[in-house]
């Protein structure tokens, strides 16, 4: 959630940064509210993502990236300051590099490199915006049913949290640089019942943490 209500994001995946675009502008002006865009792999290259967003008025629609295939969460954060820079305005608040090192390692069944992280945060700082998001849809799609995505999510926030703190960030700005995603299914009672229990489930992990404030209910 945004202050302002739900928030809308429409997911960018084509790799022709002219389709990608008119796909942006399309979504935008029928409902959605933000962007996220798969930046690499078979979405757009890294290269192409100015143009995949011309016409994208980013400092009002909130860009979430997404890293895919061989190009690293680093590049592909510096592909959104770039835009950030050349379009001289600051990223709408919601925006992310949405760099999820432990989820991308599920996928591809590789070790964890946790090694950007401290590039990531000093780019999202800079740019005053999140860094990171423990994705728990990459345990939906490996089969955990909605426990198992849960306990999967908070593990992995609880990993960046303290990767953070072990950089010097305190807990609530660490706390403010970490998204957390859940898969919804067509099953709307227990995909209500989850997102709850998850707000619950994360204040508490912020609490036990030591911060000052808890997140919102």
């Amino acid at each position: 959630r945004v202050d302002t209500g739900w928030d809308i994001r429409s997911l960018l995946t084509d790799p022709d940064p002219e389709t990608a675009a008119l796909s942006a502008l399309a979504d935008l002006e029928n409902g959605a509210t933000s962007l996220l865009v798969t930046v690499g792999g078979r979405g757009t290259a890294p290269a192409d993502l100015s143009r995949a967003l011309e016409g994208v008025f980013v400092e009002m629609a909130p860009v979430v990236i997404s890293a895919a295939g061989t190009t690293t969460h680093l590049d592909a954060g510096r592909a959104l300051a770039e835009i950030l820079a050349a379009r001289g305005v600051q990223a709408s608040p919601g925006s992310s590099l949405g760099a999820d090192p432990v989820g991308r390692a599920l996928r591809v069944g590789a070790p964890a490199d946790l090694t950007e992280i401290n590039q990531i945060v000093s780019l999202a700082k800079s740019l005053g915006i999140r860094a990171l998001v423990a994705d728990g849809t990459a345990a939906h799609e490996a089969g955990g049913g909605d426990a198992a995505e849960l306990g999967y999510s908070l593990a992995v926030g609880a990993e960046y949290l303290r990767a953070l703190e072990a950089r010097g960030v305190a807990i609530d700005d660490a706390l403010g640089l970490l998204d957390f995603r859940f898969a919804a299914t067509d099953d709307q009672f227990v995909t209500i019942a989850k997102f709850r229990a998850a707000r619950g489930l994360l204040t508490r992990v912020a609490e036990l943490s030591g911060a000052p404030s808890a997140p919102p209910q």
